[in-house]
C-alpha cells in the first residue's frame, strides 16, 4: 500500500485502491492536485529543506512560489506565496516530499534541476500548458512569442507608450519616470525571431513617443536620450535586416529625417547615424539629399545652432559618399565650425593629400582639443616621428590609459628622453598617482618612494602600500606617522572608519608594532570622550 502524503488529511481521505491520492482536500483539490502532479514529475519543486516537522520548498511555475507546509500528524498550515489556499504548489511540495522519505528523516536540501534540464526532460504538452499560462497573464510575452514565429500583430503601439506616459503624468504638467524597457524587450525578441517589420513599428514608436514628450520630462540621468538612441538605432538595423528596396525604404528614410529636422531636434545626432546606416546606395543618398537641401538653406538662413552644424555634417557626408565633386569645398568652408566635419574632413584628406590632412588635424586639436581628434590626428603619423610621441604623451597624461604610453615607448627613438618628459608633465599636472605608476613601471622604485612620502597624501600612500611599504618600511611608517599625528579623525561614524583604515594599513608596516601601540595610546588619551572612535581603535 502507498504511504500516504504527509500533511494531507488521512481519516477516510485515501482510496481503497492504495492510491496516495486524497478523496477530499479542499475546494478546488482535484484540479489542483492534477497540476501540483505535473509540476511534480517535471522536476519544477526545488531548494527543498525539512525542519521542525515542516517543509520549506520553492516551485518553479509561471513565477518562483515559495511553499511552507507542516508535516506533523494532524497538521494543517500550508502557505504559498500565490496567495491561494489549495493550491497545485503545495501539492507538488507535498507529493515531493511523499516520494522522498530521506528528506524527512536527515533534514537534507535538494537542489532543483536548471532550466536547460527541466526543458530536455518536458513533455511539449506540459509546456504548451505552462506558455499558455504564462502568456494569458503577460501581453509582452504573448506578442513577443507571435512575432518569433513570424505572426504580424496588431496592437497600436504608440498608444500604449502614449498610456505609460499618461500614468506618470504629474499635476505639475510633468512626466515622472516613465518606463519604456517591455516596449524593447517585446521589439528585441521579434527582432531575434525575423520579425522585423513588427520590430520596426515597436522603435519607431518609441522614437516618436520619446521625442514627442522630452519637453514635459526630467532628462537629468539621460535615461531618454539612450531610449532615443536605442530606438533610432533598433530602426536602422531592422530596416536594413529586412533588405528593403529603395523604395520601400523611403518612407523610413523620411520617418528618420523628419525626427532629425523637429522644432526640438535632442537626438539629432542618432538620427544622423541611423540615416548613415541606412542609406548605403546611390538612390538612398539621393533621396535623403533631395530632403535635406530645403531644410539646410532654410535653417542657415537663421541664427546658426548645433542642429544646422549636424545638418551640414549630413550634407557633407552624402556629397562624399556619392563623389560629388563639391565635397572638397563644403568641407573647407565648415570644418571649423564643426568637431564631426572637421573629423571627416581629416579622413577626407588622409588619402589624397596627407600634410595637408596633418594641417587640419593640428588645426582641429586647438579649436576641438579632445581624444577624437588626439585620436585623429595620430593616425597620420607613423612609428618614429615627434609628432606622434608629442600627440601620445598628450593622450597618456589626459586620460591615464596605458596603451598610450605602451605606444609612447616603442615610437620613442630614446625611451628614456620620452619618460622623464611624460614625468615632468604629470608633476606639471599635479598627477601624482599616475606619476608614481610610471616611475613603478619603469623600475625606479626609489624615486616612487620619495614622490609618495613627500606627497603628503594619506590616499597616496594608501594606493602604493603594496608595492611600497615592504620595501621601505622605515620611510613609510615615518609618512604614516607624521600624516596622521596631524590628521583629525573627524566626528562621525564614517570619518572614524577610514580613519581606523589608514591606520590599519600603517599598523601593517613591519618593525613598528611597540611604537605602533604607543602612537594608538596617545590618540586614545587626545579624544577620551569620543566612544565611537575608541570603539574603532579598539578594532585596529
Amino acid at each position: 500500500m502507498r504511504t500516504p502524503v504527509p500533511g494531507w488529511p488521512e481519516s477516510g481521505s485515501y482510496p481503497s485502491d492504495g492510491s496516495a491520492e486524497p478523496r477530499t482536500w479542499d475546494a478546488g483539490t482535484v484540479e489542483s492536485l492534477e497540476r501540483g502532479k505535473r509540476l511534480f514529475e517535471r522536476g519544477a519543486v526545488a531548494s527543498v529543506k525539512v525542519s521542525g516537522g515542516a517543509v520549506i520548498a520553492y516551485v518553479a511555475d509561471t513565477e518562483r512560489y515559495r511553499v511552507t507546509a507542516s508535516l506533523l500528524s494532524g497538521g494543517a498550515k500550508r502557505d504559498c506565496t500565490c496567495k491561494k489556499n489549495a493550491c497545485e504548489h503545495i501539492a507538488a511540495v507535498l507529493l515531493y516530499v511523499s516520494q522522498n522519505p530521506d528528506s524527512i528523516r536527515t533534514g537534507r536540501t535538494k537542489r532543483g534541476p536548471g532550466v536547460k534540464s527541466i526543458l530536455k526532460n518536458a513533455s511539449a504538452e506540459s509546456l504548451r500548458e505552462f506558455l499558455e499560462l504564462a502568456m494569458k497573464r503577460d501581453k509582452d510575452l504573448r506578442s513577443q512569442f507571435m512575432a518569433y514565429h513570424g505572426v504580424k500583430g496588431n496592437r497600436n503601439y504608440r498608444e500604449e507608450i502614449d498610456r505609460v506616459y499618461a500614468r506618470g503624468y504629474r499635476s505639475d504638467g510633468y512626466y515622472a519616470r516613465v518606463n519604456l524597457g517591455p516596449f524593447f524587450k517585446t521589439a528585441k525578441a521579434m527582432a531575434n525571431g525575423a520579425g522585423y517589420a513588427e520590430a520596426l513599428r515597436i522603435y519607431a514608436a518609441m522614437a516618436d513617443a520619446v521625442e514627442s514628450n522630452m519637453e514635459k520630462i526630467d532628462d537629468a540621468e539621460a535615461r531618454y536620450d539612450n531610449y532615443f538612441a536605442k530606438a533610432a538605432e533598433g530602426m536602422a538595423d531592422c530596416i536594413n535586416g529586412q533588405k528593403l528596396e529603395h523604395g520601400q525604404k523611403r518612407q523610413h528614410i523620411s520617418h528618420l529625417f523628419d525626427l532629425a529636422k523637429s522644432d526640438a531636434p535632442y537626438f539629432i545626432e542618432y538620427c544622423a547615424d541611423a540615416l548613415k546606416n541606412v542609406c548605403t546606395d546611390r538612390q538612398d543618398l539621393l533621396y535623403w539629399k533631395g530632403l535635406l537641401e530645403p531644410i539646410l538653406a532654410d535653417r542657415m538662413r537663421r541664427k546658426r545652432d548645433i542642429s544646422n552644424e549636424t545638418l551640414t555634417s549630413m550634407q557633407i557626408h552624402i556629397l562624399d559618399k556619392l563623389g560629388d565633386p563639391s565635397c572638397g569645398e563644403a568641407y573647407l568652408k565648415n570644418y571649423r565650425s564643426n568637431i564631426h566635419v572637421c573629423l571627416q574632413y581629416i579622413e577626407y584628406l588622409k588619402g589624397s593629400d596627407l600634410d595637408r590632412a596633418k594641417s587640419v588635424a593640428d588645426e582641429g586639436i586647438g579649436m576641438f582639443p579632445c581624444r577624437a581628434m588626439l585620436d585623429a590626428a595620430l593616425q597620420l603619423y607613423h612609428d618614429g616621428e615627434p609628432r606622434r610621441v608629442i600627440l601620445l604623451e598628450t593622450l597618456f597624461c589626459s586620460t591615464d590609459m596605458w596603451s598610450y604610453y605602451n605606444s609612447l615607448t616603442k615610437s620613442s627613438d630614446n625611451r628614456q628622453d620620452a619618460v622623464e618628459s611624460v614625468l615632468d608633465r604629470l608633476r606639471r599636472m599635479g598627477n601624482l598617482k599616475t606619476l608614481v605608476g610610471v616611475l613603478l613601471r619603469e623600475g625606479h622604485n626609489d624615486r616612487a618612494v620619495s614622490e609618495v612620502v613627500s606627497a603628503g597624501s594619506l590616499d597616496l600612500l594608501g594606493t602604493y602600500h603594496d608595492p611600497l611599504c615592504m620595501q621601505y618600511p622605515d620611510r613609510y611608517y615615518a609618512a604614516y606617522r607624521k600624516l596622521l599625528e596631524g590628521a583629525d579623525p573627524g566626528r562621525d561614524g564614517k570619518d572614524y572608519r577610514r580613519f581606523g583604515d589608514h591606520l590599519r594599513l600603517m599598523k601593517s608596516v613591519p618593525g613598528h608594532v611597540f611604537e605602533f601601540q604607543k602612537f594608538i595610546d596617545s590618540i586614545r588619551k587626545e579624544f577620551p570622550r569620543r566612544p565611537a572612535l575608541l570603539a574603532e581603535l579598539d578594532s585596529v
